[in-house]
């Protein structure tokens, strides 16, 4: 489908889209770059080749900055992909930091730039979830009553 159509079924409204709307989207497209920065970091050096691990977090950031754009025009699928993404990256990354606070040996693995960058992530993906759930937000993308 071509682009025009995912922004031509937006909700109509206004041309801003409201500021929780606008912080959403932000947190969200700022989770796939601290994902896929976190994935850079942890990359080899002098590996001529992509980690595997590298390219899933593209593809995760690329769904990332697609949900933010879709948010950003309030499109009525964004919010219903948004949240299921928003609740399983934030549940995924807080039970990975519990784990790597639990253990010794996995503490040492983990480059400390990659550490701060998930850790980012997680947090702005956390916010993006609240964010969501607001009633302001939730208001923006209701369909017209029938």
């Amino acid at each position: 489908m071509p682009l025009v159509w995912y922004v031509s079924h937006s909700v109509p409204g206004p041309a801003r889209p409201p500021r929780t709307v606008i912080a959403a989207s932000l947190c969200v497209a700022a989770y796939g770059v601290a994902i896929l920065l976190s994935g850079l970091t942890a990359t080899q050096p002098g590996s001529r080749m992509p980690s595997p691990i590298l390219r899933m977090e593209a593809i995760l950031a690329l769904a990332g900055w697609v949900l933010a754009f879709a948010l950003w025009h309030r499109t009525r699928w964004a919010w219903f992909a948004a949240v299921p993404y928003a609740a399983w990256f934030t549940t995924a990354g807080l039970l990975t930091i519990a784990n790597y606070a639990s253990s010794e040996d996995v503490r040492h693995a983990l480059a400390p730039l990659g550490a701060a960058f998930f850790g980012l992530g997680v947090i702005s993906v956390g916010a993006a979830l609240v964010l969501l759930l607001l009633p302001a937000t939730r208001a923006e993308f209701r369909g017209p009553a029938v």
